[in-house]
């Protein structure tokens, strides 16, 4: 079950719902794209959809996958040191990535934190609802 939680939280959490509804769907324009920085584009907030083709800033996809790499917690029952070091690394790691993505003009912090809690809550229910790996220890 803990593998199962790995896998489903990359293949659901930053390839279906991050690059495959929300980037194509929701239309925020890059940091980088605005027309204040000599380009065309302006300015939208994120609970404002542009809809398909206005940009691809809205969630932040390499922060999405970094992030994903939290979901080693899933093997808390088994080994909680390991996953909890993993967990740890996942945050730095996600961390790093989402830094390194605000200085390059890719995304806006927004669409940073909305990746991480995207990607963090569906390791929650993945591990709370789906697979229940609580009760492994019962």
């Amino acid at each position: 079950k803990p593998f199962l939680i790995v896998f489903l939280c990359v293949i659901l959490g930053p390839g279906l719902l991050v690059n495959g509804l929300f980037k194509e769907f929701w239309g925020r324009p890059r940091p980088a794209d605005l027309s204040r920085f000599g380009s065309t584009e302006q300015y939208r907030q994120f609970w404002d959809p542009g809809g398909p083709g206005s940009g691809k800033s809205f969630v932040c996809g390499h922060c999405a996958i970094a992030f994903s790499t939290c979901s080693t917690i899933a093997f808390y029952p088994l080994h909680p040191v390991a996953a909890s070091i993993g967990l740890g690394a996942g945050l730095i790691y996600g961390s790093l990535v989402s830094l390194t993505r605000l200085a390059q003009g890719g995304h806006f912090s927004t669409d940073i934190i909305w990746s991480a809690v995207i990607v963090l809550t569906l390791i929650v229910v993945l591990y709370y609802f789906v697979f229940r790996i609580p009760e492994m220890d019962e």
